[in-house]
């Protein structure tokens, strides 16, 4: 994907970062990330989870775990 699309925070908490796709910062039926959601675990873990949208509807979300190394 080489599109940048722009993303807006959806109610943020301590705990919890919400972005979500601006509509129109894209080609529709452009692929792209459509969501992100941070996760703060404690103070040594992030879990991001993302939203792939390749045709307009969601087909695949990955999530990982950040952790910090010391």
């Amino acid at each position: 994907m080489a599109n940048q699309p722009e993303m807006v925070l959806q109610n943020p908490g301590a705990e919890k970062i919400s972005l979500d796709l601006v509509p129109d910062s894209i080609k529709a039926g452009e692929p792209h990330m459509h969501h992100l959601e941070l996760l703060i675990k404690d103070s040594n873990h992030v879990e991001q989870s993302w939203q792939c949208y390749p045709d307009g509807k969601t087909a695949k979300e990955s999530t990982s775990i950040l952790t910090r190394v010391l």
